[in-house]
């Protein structure tokens, strides 16, 4: 994989759905292509459409009837959108289901509690994240890359990690959540 692929202002669709973890987002219908590059993330709104770019990672606040996200799929599709993130529970009509079979999208829930700001900055972040060779040759003045050491945490301690601040603020969690307890889920929708 190419450098700028994973660092710099995009970040492979993996990297992204990665990032914001299984507490966050969850897959619900449509064939991911993990390897596409994501360039943006734009934020739907009904009265005033966005531009969509290829690499473009949808987030489909506006989008709630079975018609207008089929109709929405065809058309962020066709102009290179990588993803559509609905709001939990995602509809799973055959109008929704048959523009998927048509394209290459994939949809995502995102989970009740979890706010379109946090996602729009958890997706912006990733897109913007440093290179480790940058960090170690003193290339950047921006911080490390916290999600990346609250996975190594987690890894280190086979268990969920969040990093807060000293306001007990979370600001970056690592991305196995599936054993944490209810309140740190709380805690991360919270965000």
């Amino acid at each position: 994989m190419e450098p700028s692929a994973q660092y710099g202002t995009s970040a492979t669709l993996a990297r992204v759905v990665q990032r914001l973890g299984a507490t966050l987002l969850s897959l619900e219908a449509g064939r991911p292509d993990l390897v596409r590059t994501v360039t943006s993330v734009v934020l739907y709104d009904p009265l005033d459409p966005p531009a969509v770019t290829p690499g473009t990672f949808m987030l489909g606040a506006g989008l709630v009837s079975e018609d207008e996200i089929a109709a929405a799929i065809r058309s962020f599709a066709r102009d290179g959108a990588v993803a559509l993130v609905l709001r939990a529970p995602v509809p799973q009509g055959p109008l929704i289901r048959a523009a998927l079979a048509d394209t290459s999208m994939a949809v995502y829930g995102l989970a009740r509690g979890a706010s379109w700001l946090q996602a729009a900055t958890l997706v912006t972040a990733t897109l913007s994240t440093v290179s480790p060779d940058e960090l170690m040759l003193g290339g950047h003045d921006s911080g490390t890359d916290l999600f990346e050491l609250a996975n190594s945490l987690a890894a280190l301690l086979d268990a969920p990690v969040t990093i807060e601040d000293l306001s007990s603020r979370v600001i970056a969690f690592s991305s196995d959540q599936s054993g944490a307890d209810e309140g740190r889920h709380r805690t991360i929708l919270s965000m």
